[in-house]
């Protein structure tokens, strides 16, 4: 979350072992900070394409 409140969405590396997902970060990077902080995470997916929408 940002200084301002608004949430943020930083594309993170995830991992699944067993039955957990893993993310895979820095606890010294913002996101591992505010995981320590608030271990309560909110993923968003997305595609890696950028052609956008099919026009068909």
């Amino acid at each position: 979350m940002g200084a301002d409140g608004a949430p943020g969405a930083p594309p993170m590396r995830v991992a699944i072992e067993s039955d957990r997902v893993l993310v895979i970060t820095s606890l010294g990077r913002t996101k591992g900070r505010n995981l320590r902080h608030d271990p309560r995470p909110m993923p968003s997916t997305g595609s890696r394409s950028t052609a956008g929408p099919s026009s068909s």
